[in-house]
């Protein structure tokens, strides 16, 4: 729902970043897969473990707290959405929820799953079901941007021209790598996958489809939406379009995906936390890992909620967390770890040199997103809204 206002970011250049992230985002996607293979006759198992191999304890816990932040921060920011959009659909039936509410509803239906189901291989059919509906909604959105775009008889009231368009926005191509590289980041959850897939080693093959398919969902909604409504597309995209049944339907079901979605998320962040602190079965029992597992994933919901709460701008925290610690996630972490593990030397020169450009530009994305984003998100507080 964030995409189009990226795409508003940087112009339409927007969208050849969209391509060249996915090519990006299956490169580091093998990288990571070699990493961890990159000790003979075993398998490293996680995120932070790989982090561990390749630059001790302190590489394990700077990989554990980026994953917690990444992980959680995305799951903020559908807090938000969901809540924001459950109140605005209610209040088209003239019931009034507040905001605040909305978004405890949702943090309670979140919960439940992230709290009983241990692992991601138990979750595998909600995020099926999460990734057929969220299909449904980008081809929904997309019809429907181009079908009520902006004209003189129909517009939002606090514009008064038509919007305007772009080939390239230089000062905002930054800042947009840092949102698209949120849409690819998925090196905290490959492990996890790549250990519950019946054929491992056609995990490469796997991650190139699922970054295609995604790809292409990604172009369809963020290009109609910016076609529809340029320089005046808002976040979430929701916001731009009428109080119509198929664009509540929509919404309804963005509702039922992110809440699908969550534990997938919370799920892998919790994984390396527990690790890192014990709470596993063959070290404290079942029972006592049950009871443990249920405090901390109760807490950790209850903090995300309150962050929700406290910060209910959707677009900015977006733009907060993509900044934070997807860049790190997705640029920076995948390709030192995959370095350092195997040494300089004995990888191809023209593979080094393009894995320290996908690290500088991590960088320049990491710094100034994380200051496009500050600014913005400071400009929300003092105004009240997004």
């Amino acid at each position: 729902m964030n995409l189009p206002s990226v795409v508003r970011r940087c112009g339409w250049f927007g969208i050849v970043l969209f391509v060249l992230m996915a090519i990006v985002g299956w490169y580091v996607g093998v990288l990571f897969k070699r990493s961890m293979y990159s000790r003979p006759g075993r398998r490293i198992s996680s995120f932070s473990l790989v982090a561990q191999e390749a630059f001790g304890l302190g590489g394990y816990w700077f990989a554990t707290c980026i994953t917690y932040l990444y992980c959680c921060g995305t799951v903020v920011s559908w807090i938000i959405i969901s809540g924001t959009q459950i109140t605005r659909l209610l209040g088209f039936a003239q019931v009034h929820l507040n905001e605040k509410a909305s978004m405890a509803i949702i943090a309670t239906a979140m919960w439940i799953p992230f709290t009983l189901l241990k692992t991601l291989g138990e979750i595998t059919i909600a995020s099926v079901f999460g990734v057929l509906t969220a299909m449904f909604t980008v081809v929904v959105l997309g019809v429907t941007s181009l079908q009520h775009k902006y004209t003189d008889t129909y517009h939002s009231p606090e514009f008064d021209s038509g919007p305007t368009h772009a080939f390239m926005i230089a000062s905002g191509i930054p800042s947009a790598l840092a949102s698209i590289s949120f849409m690819y980041a998925g090196a905290v959850v490959f492990p996890h996958i790549e250990a519950n897939m019946k054929r491992p080693g056609q995990f490469g093959r796997m991650l190139s489809l699922a970054n295609t398919l995604v790809c292409g969902a990604y172009i369809l909604s963020s290009a109609t939406g910016y076609a529809a409504f340029g320089s005046q597309t808002v976040s979430p995209i929701l916001n731009n379009l009428p109080n119509l049944a198929i664009v509540n339907a929509a919404t309804i079901l963005i509702i039922v995906h992110v809440v699908f979605a969550a534990p997938v998320m919370l799920v892998s962040a919790n994984l390396e936390l527990e690790l890192a602190l014990g709470v596993m079965p063959d070290i404290m029992g079942k029972r006592k890992e049950l009871a443990w597992r249920v405090v901390m994933r109760t807490i950790t919901m209850g903090i995300l909620l309150g962050v929700s709460i406290a910060i209910p701008y959707f677009g900015q925290v977006i733009d907060l967390v993509s900044a934070i610690s997807t860049t790190v996630v997705f640029f920076l972490v995948p390709v030192f770890c995959y370095v350092k593990l195997f040494g300089w030397r004995k990888i191809a020169k023209y593979e080094l040199v393009l894995c320290f450009i996908l690290a500088g530009v991590g960088a320049v994305a990491c710094v100034w997103g994380l200051t496009d984003a500050i600014k913005s998100l400071r400009a929300a507080i003092q105004s009240g809204h997004g």
